[in-house]
C-alpha cells in the first residue's frame, strides 16, 4: 500500500504518535467506566423492582435468592433434603458424565 513513497511521505500519513500504553489505558477507563454504569443502573432497577440492595451480595445467584426468600416465598420454609434425593440433585447439578458429540464428515 505504501511502495513507492519516502519516508517522509511515510510519516506524514499519520498526524499523531501512536503509543500502546496510552492506547490501553484510555481503552481500560472508558471500560470501567462503562462497566461501572452498568452496575449501578443495574443496581437502582433492582432497587426500585425488587427493594433489595445488591451490593451487600456476591453473585447474581445470591441476589436471585435473596430476591425469592423476600419477595416470593412468603412464610413457606424450604425444606432440607438429605440423603440420597440430596446426592442426586447435586449430581444432577454439578454433573458427572459429560458427553461431547463430535460431528465428522467425510466427502
Amino acid at each position: 500500500m505504501f511502495n513507492g513513497i519516502t519516508d517522509e511521505e511515510f510519516e506524514g500519513v499519520f498526524s499523531y504518535t501512536w503509543n500502546l500504553r496510552n492506547e490501553l489505558i484510555g481503552y481500560l477507563k472508558a471500560d470501567l467506566i462503562s462497566l461501572h454504569q452498568v452496575i449501578v443502573r443495574f443496581s437502582e432497577d433492582i432497587f426500585n423492582l425488587e427493594k433489595i440492595d445488591i451490593t451487600k451480595l456476591p453473585t447474581i445467584y445470591s441476589i436471585s435468592f435473596k430476591i425469592f426468600r423476600t419477595n416470593y416465598l412468603g412464610d413457606s420454609k424450604l425444606p432440607i433434603i438429605k440423603g440420597n434425593a440430596h446426592k442426586d440433585m447435586r449430581n444432577a447439578y454439578y454433573g458427572e458424565v459429560v458427553e461431547v458429540f463430535k460431528n465428522e464428515g467425510f466427502n
